[in-house]
C-alpha cells in the first residue's frame, strides 16, 4: 500500500468477494530502543502502520466491509518493538 491511506484501503475492501479469506500484510510497532537495535529498515513506517491500524477511520472501514482484523502473533510472546493492542 505504501504509506497507509484509508481511501486505498476501502478501495481493496470494496473488490474482496464474499467467503474468501485475504491477507493484509502490515507490520506495526513502535520504535522503540529494542527495534531500533535490531538493525531493522522498517523502524518509523511500524508507527505509521500502528496509527494507520488503530485509526478510527480504518476500523470503520473495515466494519463497514465486514472484515477482520487479526495478528499473526497474537499466540507469540512479544519481542521488542510489537505491539498486539490492536488485535
Amino acid at each position: 500500500m505504501g504509506s497507509p491511506d484509508v481511501a486505498v484501503l476501502r478501495s481493496l475492501l470494496r473488490r474482496m468477494e464474499e467467503g474468501a479469506t485475504y491477507e493484509l500484510v502490515v507490520h506495526p510497532g513502535y520504535a522503540d530502543a529494542a527495534l531500533r537495535a535490531s538493525g531493522d529498515p522498517y523502524v518509523e513506517q511500524r508507527e505509521e502502520e500502528l496509527g494507520f491500524l488503530e485509526s478510527k477511520e480504518t476500523r470503520a472501514a473495515l466494519a463497514e466491509a465486514g472484515a477482520e482484523l487479526r495478528s499473526l502473533r497474537a499466540d507469540q510472546p512479544r519481542q521488542g518493538g510489537g505491539s498486539e493492542q490492536w488485535t
